[in-house]
């Protein structure tokens, strides 16, 4: 019994700073690494940023079609592990998922609302990108590359909502409400989130970075993260970009490995030039000398 109450009162600060740290570097604190890293390398390409890509989903098995969706769906059930982590910890804390907004106690008002934020953001998401993209501070973002399969639709829908739930549990729920128990003001925790929000969009090139504060300040607002997932569902597979599924690595050192940010595989790809191959040239063969006559 005695464990039990003590399971239950809040954590001490330097408690809740250990978490916010434990938890992050296991989620979107190593994305934002390893998207800064992306980015670097990106940079050091001879190429403009406009001139590669960026592949949010992409396949992680071509040749065989069945261990590419096992793939996909393993790499999905990974990348929501933080988000049960999350909810671990607050249930160790005494603090339900209502406390941060999940619940259903306003579906019809939460859809519209979810509905209006996905048009705010979606809209000023896509006018940021296009003017970034062309004034070369984006690489181009490829939504998907799947093959013409039946689970192909699915695993998209599929992966808009592990996105929305990983994101919008993790900043506009779990972290934001951390940062208020450590007394953080409002406007400084906003920014924070917003800071943590951009960088791990960062393998994209830089115009995700002016819309993460908008959208962390509207779904504050709403005070719930409930919101911010049904905004992040209604814009659609992809629209919340948090990059390729996986292990958070920059893409091209991740070509190796993973199923992946596609978190096991091949989840962004630089495009190159497709050119034909100059044939080589086969040596001629030796002549042989002629036969002397007898």
């Amino acid at each position: 019994m005695a464990l039990r109450e003590t399971s239950l009162r809040p954590p001490p600060q330097w408690l809740i700073r250990w978490e916010i740290f434990v938890v992050l570097a296991v989620s979107l604190g190593a994305s934002a690494v390893n998207a800064l890293l992306s980015l670097i390398g990106s940079l050091l390409q001879k190429k403009p940023l406009a001139g590669q890509q960026a592949l949010l989903v992409g396949s992680l098995a071509p040749f065989n079609h069945w261990l590419d969706l096992v793939l996909q769906l393993t790499s999905m059930a990974e990348n929501l592990a933080p988000v049960v982590l999350v909810l671990y910890l607050m249930a160790r804390s005494g603090e339900p998922p209502a406390v941060i907004g999940l619940d259903a106690s306003q579906p019809a008002k939460d859809a519209v609302r979810g509905a209006v934020l996905a048009a705010v953001i979606g809209g000023g998401g896509l006018a940021l990108y296009l003017a970034a993209f062309n004034l070369g501070f984006n690489l181009n973002v490829v939504p998907e590359r799947l093959p013409a399969v039946w689970w192909r639709i699915p695993v998209l829908l599929l992966d808009g909502l592990q996105n929305g739930l990983l994101e919008e549990i993790l900043v506009i729920g779990y972290l934001l409400r951390r940062l208020d128990q450590l007394g953080w003001r409002p406007g400084r925790a906003i920014a924070a989130s917003a800071l943590l929000r951009g960088t791990y969009h960062l393998y994209q090139g830089f115009g995700g970075f002016p819309l993460a504060d908008r959208r962390d300040r509207l779904c504050r607002l709403r005070g719930s993260a409930r919101q911010g997932l049904l905004a992040a569902l209604t814009a659609g597979p992809g629209a919340s970009g948090r990059g390729p599924r996986g292990s958070r690595r920059p893409a091209d050192l991740r070509a190796s490995s993973r199923p992946g940010p596609a978190w096991t595989g091949a989840a962004r790809c630089r495009s190159r030039p497709a050119g034909r191959r100059r044939p080589r040239r086969q040596p001629a063969p030796a002549s042989r000398p002629a036969a002397r006559p007898a």
